[in-house]
């Protein structure tokens, strides 16, 4: 990736190696993924048979590893990519993201890779070159599909998108209505359940408090972080997982 030039340097020619291996690494992603779906469908089935195969459940749990690694490896790979996206190949990586399973990944570290990509995507030239404009209804009309969901998986992809939201605001002008709207998700997500999401949301709130247009309101976010982090009933001590997203 470091010898592929970006489109503003390298031309449409360097934008077309860029997109055609951005391409190959969600068709790697999405082919490890079906792999494993059918590998617990083997397993899974009755006396452990399926697709003419029999997995002990130590073979399940060493081909589950073996997905989530190779899935691990795609998403690695696209964060290398980031610098070179067009604002297009950005959108393009946020469609893949929230609508072909890295951000609903039950693999910790695949999900954990997948919220990078997308940081790093965020982080890029491209982001600053209109392709915010076009990530951000992308975000807010998944996340006003999947609002309500009550799951593992809804958590995990609520967390990717409440993180993108933010940091997609940190490309914002100063005045955007739209930083205190994320500001206020990010707040949110920290209630959820997953470590991992609430290590990245953590990290997206810092960066985003560090604006001069929120940083005056920090010192009562930190009393209402404080307050949640170290409560003063047993009720409110029993709520873990938002003590500890308050913490981080």
């Amino acid at each position: 990736a470091p010898d592929v030039e970006a489109e503003g340097g390298g031309g449409t020619a360097s934008a077309a190696v860029v997109g055609q291996t951005l391409s190959a690494l969600f068709e790697a992603y999405a082919n490890e993924a079906a792999a494993a779906a059918e590998d617990e469908e083997a397993v899974s089935a009755k006396g452990g048979k399926g697709g003419g195969r029999f997995l002990s459940t130590a073979e399940a749990a060493q081909l589950r590893a073996a997905h989530g690694a190779a899935r691990r490896g795609a998403l690695a790979a696209v964060s290398e990519l980031a610098p070179l996206l067009s604002a297009a190949q950005l959108a393009a990586l946020f469609a893949f993201l929230i609508g072909r399973g890295p951000f609903e990944d039950d693999d910790a570290a695949a999900h954990a890779a997948g919220v990078q990509a997308a940081m790093d995507a965020l982080d890029s030239p491209a982001a600053g070159a209109g392709g915010v404009a076009l990530v951000l209804p992308l975000l807010d009309r998944k996340l006003a599909s999947a609002a309500d969901a009550d799951s593992d998986t809804a958590d995990r992809l609520n967390g990717a998108l409440v993180a993108c939201v933010g940091c997609a605001a940190m490309r914002l002008g100063e005045g955007d209505a739209r930083v205190n709207a994320a500001l206020s998700r990010l707040l949110a997500a920290l209630h959820t359940p997953a470590e991992y999401v609430q290590k990245a949301v953590s990290g997206v709130l810092a960066r985003l408090c560090a604006r001069p247009d929120v940083k005056g309101r920090a010192g009562d976010l930190l009393a209402d972080l404080l307050f949640v982090a170290l409560p003063t009933s047993d009720e409110e001590a029993a709520n873990y997982p938002a003590r500890r997203g308050a913490a981080y």
